[in-house]
């Protein structure tokens, strides 16, 4: 079966849901909303907390932080160069290039060699 691609919110949503992470949701008005992701679709978020529910629209959401660690990928799988999933249930799958902090931390390198004076490009 071909690898397909993931859009990585819809991963990170679907994990918190799934494993029910407590989250807490900033929105860019600055109201900081907690609870748990019951539910989404590419416009919307389910809130739940203390048996209320509240429909979240995703365009007014600033940030997404969950309670606990997430993780998303297998570096394991990288190794071996098969995606396997971290998940399991559902096809998750790992990411193409890797986790995404190293992502940051090669452009951060790469800011830091252009500041010195080394360009990477």
């Amino acid at each position: 079966m071909a690898t397909e691609k993931q859009n990585l919110q819809d991963v990170f949503l679907n994990h918190v849901r799934k494993n029910k992470v407590p989250v807490t949701i900033f929105l860019i008005n600055g109201v900081k909303l907690q609870g748990v992701i019951s539910s989404f679709d590419n416009f919307c978020l389910l809130l739940r907390r203390d048996g209320h529910v509240q429909l979240v629209y995703k365009h007014a959401v600033s940030t997404v932080m969950p309670s606990a660690a997430v993780r998303l990928y297998d570096p394991a799988a990288d190794e071996q160069g098969a995606a396997a999933p971290a998940g399991g249930e559902r096809g998750e799958r790992s990411f193409e290039r890797g986790p995404p902090d190293r992502a940051y931390e090669r452009a951060a390198e790469r800011g830091a060699d252009r500041d010195r004076g080394h360009d990477r490009s």
